[in-house]
């Protein structure tokens, strides 16, 4: 009876003691979430190589991006490169070279005349020995990448909201 009653002590000061650890675990955790150490994407657990919650911005910060409504008048592959085209979007007051890393998804002549969605304020970054002069939007779903376009035709330089 004596060794019974032993075994459930120690299994009592056992469970008080992995409680209090779980607490403190707990409480850590708490406080760097509120802290701001921890974020969403730390702790999201979802399937392997689905996206997850990252850092969030502030509506400020994402006010100015200036996302434009851009027409591509010219595309064509880029030197030097399997992965990337060389586009000439018209953004209403002004044209631009956008280099597009969708060279492997999208043939240059299948592109013309389409409508994208252009980061128009993006600075300027040479790739290749060309200058990109913003980024287009479209959808990475692994092995294919689709390009955004709006519902119906707007004039070029149209702003997204």
């Amino acid at each position: 009876m004596e060794a019974k009653q032993q075994k459930k002590a120690v299994q009592s000061e056992s469970a008080t003691a992995h409680g209090e650890k779980n607490e403190e675990v707990q409480n850590a955790i708490a406080a760097k979430k509120q802290n701001g150490q921890i974020t969403l994407a730390q702790n999201a657990q979802g399937p392997q190589g689905s996206p997850q919650q990252t850092d969030k911005i502030s509506y400020e910060y994402f006010s100015k991006m200036q996302i434009r409504i851009g027409r591509i008048i010219n595309a064509e592959k880029a030197p030097n490169s399997d992965k990337l085209l060389k586009l000439d979007i018209d953004l209403g007051n002004e044209r631009r070279q956008i280099l597009a890393g969708i060279a492997l998804t999208h043939r240059p002549e299948e592109l013309i005349g389409k409508q994208i969605p252009v980061i128009a304020n993006l600075e300027y970054r040479k790739m290749r020995g060309l200058e990109s002069q913003g980024m287009i939007l479209a959808i990475d779903i692994g092995s294919d990448c689709v390009l955004l376009h709006p519902a119906k035709d707007v004039p070029a330089g149209a702003k997204v909201m």
